[in-house]
């Protein structure tokens, strides 16, 4: 089965994103990570995190930017240079549509650049596209492309 890991340090935007895949009925398994410090440690296996049958490496990583101790970029930045993890798909998520985070995140490494939203419809075609993407093993993404800013055109 395949693992998506949603860090992000709002509770309210893990609820929501845990609840969108619940009524999707999405075939991934959730874990959740509230900050790059709580990530950082399930990423690094360290702790409570320490068995990788019931916490293994994420297939895909959705990583929120505006986060306190670390941000989205730094925790990005950590997870392309730690081998285990540095091939996983990364799809930074954030209210920003700003083109300098834009373009940070694509030089940094990320794969989609998610801006977030207010309504739930939105949110569930997200957690389906990650889904497809999933079951597909990453060779159909068509839905996250639509939903990501094009690093492209910045």
């Amino acid at each position: 089965m395949k693992t998506v890991l949603y860090i992000d340090d709002s509770p309210d935007d893990l609820f929501l994103f845990s609840k969108a895949c619940v009524v999707a009925g999405v075939s991934f398994t959730l874990k959740l990570a509230d900050g790059s410090g709580v990530a950082r440690a399930y990423l690094s296996g360290i702790g409570e995190y320490a068995d990788r049958r019931v916490n293994p490496l994420p297939d895909f990583v959705l990583l929120d930017i505006k986060m306190p101790e670390m941000d989205g970029f730094e925790v990005l930045n950590w997870i392309r240079t730690h081998p285990k993890v540095s091939q996983t798909m990364v799809a930074l998520y954030s209210s920003s549509t700003v083109d300098k985070d834009v373009l940070r995140g694509f030089l940094t490494g990320t794969t989609y650049y998610i801006p977030k939203s207010q309504s739930f419809d939105r949110l569930q075609e997200l957690v389906l596209g990650l889904d497809e993407c999933l079951k597909s093993h990453g060779l159909d993404c068509a839905r996250l492309l639509k939903l990501s800013i094009d690093g492209g055109k910045i």
